[in-house]
């Protein structure tokens, strides 16, 4: 991970597969000066697929040791039962086949509807060139992911005081 040209942490995507269990991971790690505030980060992501249908994900983001926010996702009858740091206790309905740590993975399509496990909420990739696709949170950050192969490239993630650029280990 790179903020203004520095390296300031590291992200790591697993998947393993068993049966017909798929466990994806992601844990990245930064630490920076922005602005006038040190900030050590570390966010992490656990999602766990059955038979293709996302089945329970766990989201947590920490600044400087405190857990600043957090998303817990369970299978509930046809949907999910969610927790969220900001949005309190909730339910949608439809099971997800896509989510966030998937697209490490997959090169998604125009216009996928994808789970955003950060936020217990589904939100729509776009296309924007070739192999080349951006989606928004709902918090308003901007996710631009570029694909060689059927896997990520590089990607940035533009929130509303920083931009940080991400290309894997070569």
């Amino acid at each position: 991970m790179f903020l203004m040209g520095d390296k300031i942490g590291t992200l790591v995507t697993e998947k393993k597969v068993k049966g017909d269990l798929e466990v994806y991971t992601l844990v990245s790690k930064a630490s920076s000066k922005i602005l006038w505030k040190h900030i050590d980060a570390e966010t992490s992501y656990r999602a766990v697929f059955k038979a293709g249908k996302l089945q329970e994900s766990y989201y947590e983001h920490k600044e400087n040791g405190a857990v600043e926010r957090y998303c817990k996702v369970a299978t509930s009858g046809d949907g999910y039962a969610i927790h969220h740091w900001k949005n309190g206790k909730f339910n949608i309905g439809s099971l997800a086949d896509h989510c966030l740590v998937t697209i490490y993975y997959r090169e998604p399509v125009d216009g996928l509807r994808m789970f955003n496990e950060g936020w217990g909420e589904y939100t729509s990739i776009k296309k924007t060139g070739a192999n080349q696709y951006e989606f928004k949170a709902p918090g308003g950050d901007k996710n631009i992911y570029r694909y060689e192969g059927g896997r990520v490239k590089d990607a940035e993630f533009h929130t509303s005081i920083v931009s940080v650029k991400l290309r894997p280990k070569a």
